[in-house]
């Protein structure tokens, strides 16, 4: 059975219409409704998605829901899939700071060529609540049990360091809520 990555590009294309330049798309299209969810400190958690085609993005965008009155800050990159699980290091974002809900938008450019990738994140303050897809992906990410729950990505135990290793940790990842991002097309 061919992995998401062994699918040759050109079918790719055929799930996407194609991106407009300067618009924003989210980053998983498997869900009918947003929620908060409060994501805890010592986690990094891996938001996956679909890259149908060759592409230049401008941005990278999260919503937060909620957070504390000092200032919080939360890690961002993009890791490649490679056997269903993140793999190699893309792009590191480094670190975005902030002391007020929401829309967080980092303009760092990047290019990601056509295939699945991994959005990790991490924060330093467990008080914050991230917009998430409201409904579980099970048929992309698999659940550990029949009906295990509302979840649309993994996390891995890591604590809050300065930069993202250049290959994603996987060690005792488990099924999470996730956040939902937006690339913004170049």
């Amino acid at each position: 059975m061919p992995l998401f990555n062994d699918i040759p590009n050109s079918s790719l294309n055929l799930i996407h219409p194609g991106y407009l330049p300067n618009k924003y798309y989210a980053s998983s299209g498997f869900f009918t409704s947003f929620s908060g969810s409060t994501l805890n400190v010592g986690y990094i958690y891996y938001s996956y998605f679909l890259n149908p085609f060759d592409q230049n993005f401008s941005s990278l965008a999260f919503h937060l829901n909620t957070v504390n009155s000092s200032t919080q800050k939360v890690k961002v990159a993009i890791y490649k899939i490679t056997n269903g699980l993140p793999s190699t290091l893309v792009k590191d974002f480094g670190e975005i700071s902030f002391t007020t809900a929401g829309v967080k938008e980092t303009f760092n450019s990047f290019f990601l060529t056509a295939g699945w990738y991994a959005i990790a994140l991490a924060t330093n303050e467990s008080s914050t609540s991230f917009i998430c897809p409201g409904n579980n992906i099970p048929h992309l990410i698999g659940f550990p049990s029949v009906a295990a729950g509302n979840f649309n990505g993994y996390r891995v135990v890591s604590s809050y360091s300065s930069a993202y290793p250049n290959v994603a940790i996987t060690s005792n990842i488990t099924a999470a809520q996730s956040p939902l991002f937006w690339l913004k097309t170049a």
